[in-house]
């Protein structure tokens, strides 16, 4: 069956309880949630509730296109979250004040959205509204999201479709915010009424020479170094994740997740960020090789508090942590999570 947004729809509207009108939020912390089967674990929601989470940014599917036979599909949701603990997501949801539905276009859908950007805004903003209305989640949705990485080329067509999308939303009583990245900071800003600076894959990830791609004050510096400000309430993502960066004779082969540093017979490493493979490795069906490297990355509590001190804070602004995931966060500790949250004004 073909996918497209007409298909994927929820048959029916759903009777939406929203907030009746867009305006001051709930002053907390925040937190992505970016996995595709909701369930969040024990610890996870002791974190939540530890550290006064009170936005859960939630990621519900991606809009892409594919090439199928040399014909390419039209835009349509993939990767969409799946909810099978009602319990759960309930027990979950009593935690937080608020949930923003977040939905990633890449560039190759935002172009050939450019055809009927009108009709594929509608069934972006239904499909959202009626996943929130099924699963009861429309009381806690005061705002919803968009992430996508537009360039100087794909910018008008983007910042139609949000003009769109927020047109649609407003009529709900529902805010539209956009995920900003650095380099956009010096463009056009969109027509939304938030944004979220992402200050996270800051680097290039292939190159091998990079230091630290998810987060390294060096690439920050240039882009915030006279930073005044923007034109649009930000809020401000900072990472919690690690990965590692594989490499064959200074060749990017892959992201790599899982491995055990710690094992000395598959690695050696004299600072370590570089590892160097002793003989061959089995990381999720991929197989590195002796010889190869991969560069550990993650961002240090001592990195973030140094970038912060670049960007301006408000008593509105909210810090979110990217993203909920237990196997993560064990990596701080329950001080360095704290400071993680602070807003240097605060202190």
């Amino acid at each position: 069956m073909k996918r497209s947004f007409l298909c994927l729809l929820f048959p029916c509207m759903f009777a939406l309880s929203v907030w009746a009108s867009p305006g001051e939020r709930p002053v907390g912390n925040s937190i992505y949630y970016w996995r595709t089967t909701f369930q969040v674990t024990d610890s996870e929601q002791v974190f939540l509730r530890e550290h006064n989470i009170k936005r859960l940014y939630l990621r519900m599917f991606d809009v892409d296109v594919e090439q199928k036979e040399g014909v390419t599909t039209q835009p349509s949701p993939i990767a969409s979250i799946q909810f099978k603990d009602a319990k759960n997501l309930q027990q979950t949801m009593a935690l937080v004040d608020e949930c923003v539905p977040t939905v990633f276009i890449t560039l190759r859908a935002l172009k050939a959205m450019q055809s009927d950007s009108q009709l594929y805004a509608k069934k972006l903003t239904e499909r959202v509204l009626n996943m929130c209305s099924y699963h009861e989640l429309s009381d806690k949705i005061k705002e919803v999201q968009l992430d996508c990485d537009w360039t100087a080329t794909t910018e008008q067509a983007y910042f139609s479709f949000l003009e769109q999308v927020r047109t649609l939303l407003h009529e709900q009583g529902i805010e539209l915010s956009a995920t900003i990245r650095l380099h956009q900071l010096r463009s056009a800003v969109p027509p939304v009424d938030r944004g979220v600076l992402m200050m996270y894959n800051t680097g290039s990830f292939k190159h091998p020479k990079t230091k630290n791609s998810i987060l390294d004050y060096a690439d920050v510096y240039p882009y915030l170094k006279n930073y005044k400000g923007y034109d649009l309430p930000l809020d401000y993502a900072f990472p919690v994740f690690e990965w590692g960066i594989w490499f064959e004779d200074d060749v990017f082969q892959s992201i790599v997740r899982g491995l055990d540093y710690n094992n000395t017979e598959q690695f050696y490493t004299e600072d370590g960020v570089y590892y160097l493979v002793q003989r061959w490795v089995n990381c999720e069906n991929l197989w590195l090789g002796p010889n190869d490297v991969v560069r550990r990355e993650k961002a240090s509590v001592e990195t973030i508090e140094k970038v912060k001190k670049l960007l301006p804070f408000t008593e509105q602004t909210s810090i979110i942590l990217y993203h909920l995931d237990e196997n993560n966060l064990t990596n701080y500790t329950n001080y360095e999570t704290k400071t993680l949250f602070t807003r240097p004004s605060a202190r």
